[in-house]
């Protein structure tokens, strides 16, 4: 969980953990809702499920995320850092979308989260290649129903599952 939990940015932390500043004090527990602001208004309804951690022995990747439910509907994130790109994720891939679907996890939409820091040439060509796919790229916002939130760390693509 704690390796997971290291790939959040500042912006992740804010929006999936609790407030800005204060999201690295503690690990969230699974199942942990959002906790009221100060003047006492719920922050959201986001609730975390489960972390995961997948290994893809075909293609040699280790694919890190979690699930989140937000009204009834859970989503499943994970994360193409620098150590998955580049790397044969046929096998990987289709194994998430199958984990996805599969009534333990029960998540209509996978979310991958793409490193920001790869080479411009990379990222171009990994994002072609999730388009031919089916991946959009999306926004957080347009994820959770929020106002704009940006990151500085990750590029998020969907797809339904």
């Amino acid at each position: 969980m704690e390796k997971c939990e290291r790939l959040f940015c500042e912006t992740l932390k804010a929006v999936f953990l609790g407030e800005k500043g204060t999201a690295d004090k503690d690990s969230l527990v699974v199942g942990a809702q959002y906790v009221q602001n100060p003047d006492g208004h719920s922050k959201g309804t986001t609730q975390f499920q489960y972390w995961i951690e997948v290994w893809d022995y075909a293609g040699g990747s280790l694919f890190r995320g979690f699930i989140i439910e937000k009204a009834n509907k859970k989503c499943l994130y994970v994360f193409f850092d620098q150590q998955v790109i580049g790397r044969d994720l046929k096998h990987g891939l289709i194994a998430l979308l199958e984990l996805a679907s599969t009534p333990a996890f029960d998540c209509p939409q996978l979310v991958v989260c793409l490193d920001r820091s790869l080479e411009e040439e990379k990222e171009k060509s990994f994002m072609r290649d999730l388009g031919w796919v089916g991946f959009q790229l999306v926004t957080l916002s347009s994820l959770l129903n929020t106002k704009e939130v940006l990151s500085d760390s990750w590029l998020f693509l969907t797809m339904e599952v």
